[in-house]
């Protein structure tokens, strides 16, 4: 593979910031040109623009790459050939193949390099750009200083701004600036019943956008749907799946639920979960693994359990999150008895894509945040951090309670305490977790460190105004995103600081500029919120009870640092 530690190697490129590396300082990626220092030869000079690429357990073979072929990368981003690298976010602690491509105005290559890193012990991953194609006189590869005369782009796809493209392909270009401007917005897909019970939605990012999940049934529970819809950094909606709970055998009368709807992705797997009405054999779960597009990989599940009178996701959004191995998922629900009473149980699902469909591994069965009958709670985690948050009746108040990622058991190292309320939203990003609760006016907000064996508070504040039904949490880059709800609107508050000294006060409160129509019957409870790349990403579901028109809808908000 294309090594660089004994070549004279210029300097030139920036910095990539990982959270998913245990403890700091941050990883940084440095872009060399291996042959400005011996034959003053510039590949980067030589090119127009340089591809970055990331692939999953490393690097795919030099022809390949000399190729301009970076299918299978689980990131890709264009930038111009003297710009500094774009900014990845989370990756999980496995090997990686980092992967830099010099494309002229036609797209051939004329250089590349990639290097293979381990995030478990990395700090500094150095990529050398030059002819790797060539050879040594015993066949390895050796870094040429002779620029490459790579084929521009294979019919159909044609080059535009040192991307292959096809016709309708999403290509972003936001100038620098997070001003949450509104990019896209539009209806999720119109009901196909008069009457409708409404759940979820949730919302996750993958490689190639955003995908949402939701469910609707009829009235008397006999029928409906669990769907999965792609959607684009452009603005692009398309149903990518969905399972029909009465063809599948999963629905019954009497078995309607309005409850969350779950979903997650990490490293090229995805996991969205519903519950499932007990039609006799318990309570259950639909488990429906997904791609980076939404489309089903892998065959669904529904698992029943006849001890169960009734399972609940243990909220509308965030009963999912990855865990701490690839393909692996945290699940969190709520299981209720004949009286009504219940507890909060944690599982771990693995979902790779395949033939054999999401499975149970073998870790018993937790509960996150105590044996007592707590009503509601969410999962987030980041690649170093695990994090639940939900309402104790014991301590009188919704606790946020963090531990390390790294394993399938439970470690909870601390918590912090916000007031009682009844309902929460959580995200996580690093070695840090936030939750949020509705107060008289607006959401007060706090965030909290894991540091070794202990859990600091390291921010508090108050958005927002007025009567906040729901929200979410999300974090892209160096901004904490905190989205509040009302039956009159959403808005978007962004608090800086996220990968250093996090603010107490929002820099920016943004409402959604949405058309009329857009909200009606909106009762502001059913939101949730993602990040990543450049985007921020919204979707609500209007009520729990549809009588006409769409279900809800989705929003793209502008980001780019």
């Amino acid at each position: 593979m294309r090594r660089v530690g004994s070549i004279a190697l210029a300097l030139t490129g920036g910095f990539l910031c990982l959270s998913s590396c245990a403890g700091k300082p941050d990883v940084s990626i440095e872009l060399l040109d291996a042959c400005v220092g011996s034959t003053g030869l510039s590949f980067r000079e030589g090119g127009a623009y340089t591809e970055f690429v990331v692939f999953r357990n490393g690097c795919p073979p030099d022809a390949q790459l000399a190729a301009g072929d970076t299918q299978g990368a689980v990131f890709k981003r264009t930038v111009a050939a003297d710009a500094g690298l774009p900014t990845v976010g989370d990756l999980d602690k496995i090997k990686y193949g980092f992967a830099a491509l010099v494309r002229n105005q036609s797209c051939g290559v004329v250089g590349f390099g990639c290097t293979e890193a381990n995030m478990d012990n990395v700090r500094t991953v150095r990529i050398a750009v030059c002819d790797w194609s060539a050879e040594t006189a015993d066949g390895k590869p050796t870094c040429g200083c002779q620029l490459l005369s790579g084929a521009g782009c294979p019919a159909p796809l044609t080059c535009n701004k040192g991307r292959c493209e096809s016709t309708g392909d999403c290509v972003v270009e936001d100038e620098p600036g997070c001003d949450l401007s509104l990019v896209a917005s539009g209806p999720l897909l119109a009901t196909d019943s008069s009457t409708v019970v409404a759940g979820g939605p949730g919302i996750t990012p993958t490689p190639d956008g955003f995908v949402i999940g939701y469910r609707e049934g009829s009235s008397t529970g006999a029928a409906g749907h669990v769907k999965l819809m792609g959607l684009t950094d452009c603005g692009q909606l398309v149903q990518s799946a969905h399972v029909d709970l009465a063809a599948a055998g999963l629905a019954c009368a009497g078995g309607g639920s309005d409850d969350g709807v779950g979903v997650a992705f990490s490293s090229g797997a995805g996991l969205a979960a519903a519950s499932l009405p007990n039609c006799g054999s318990g309570g259950g779960v639909l488990l429906m693994p997904f791609d980076a597009k939404g489309a089903l990989h892998a065959k669904a599940a529904g698992p029943r359990n006849a001890a169960f009178h009734k399972l609940r996701m243990a909220s509308p959004t965030g009963s999912v999150a990855p865990s701490s191995s690839a393909t692996d998922f945290e699940l969190v629900y709520r299981i209720e008895n004949d009286s009504g009473g219940g507890e909060l149980q944690r599982v771990v699902l693995s979902a790779p894509a395949g033939e054999a469909g999401p499975e149970f591994k073998g870790v018993p069965v937790q509960f996150p945040l105590g044996n007592e009958d707590i009503l509601f709670g969410r999962v987030v985690s980041s690649a170093q951090v695990r994090a639940f948050a939900g309402s104790i009746p014991s301590k009188a108040g919704v606790v946020l309670a963090l531990g390390p990622n790294s394993a399938d058991t439970l470690d909870t190292r601390g918590e912090v305490q916000l007031p009682d309320a009844n309902w929460t939203a959580s995200t996580a990003w690093a070695d840090k977790a936030a939750a949020m609760v509705p107060a008289a006016t607006g959401v007060t907000w706090k965030a909290a460190q894991l540091a070794g064996a202990t859990v600091a508070e390291i921010a508090t504040g108050t958005v927002g105004s007025g009567s906040v039904q729901g929200g979410g949490m999300a974090v892209l880059g160096n901004n904490l995103m905190i989205l509040t709800a009302t039956s009159q609107g959403m808005t978007v508050h962004r608090v800086t600081g996220a990968q250093g000294t996090l603010g107490t006060s929002a820099s920016d409160s943004v409402p959604i500029p949405l058309g009329a129509g857009a909200l009606t019957g909106f009762d502001g409870q059913r939101v949730a919120v993602a990040a990543a790349r450049t985007r921020v990403a919204v979707a609500w579901v209007n009520a729990a009870q549809i009588s006409s028109g769409t279900i809800g809808g989705w929003a793209l908000l502008k980001c780019a640092q």
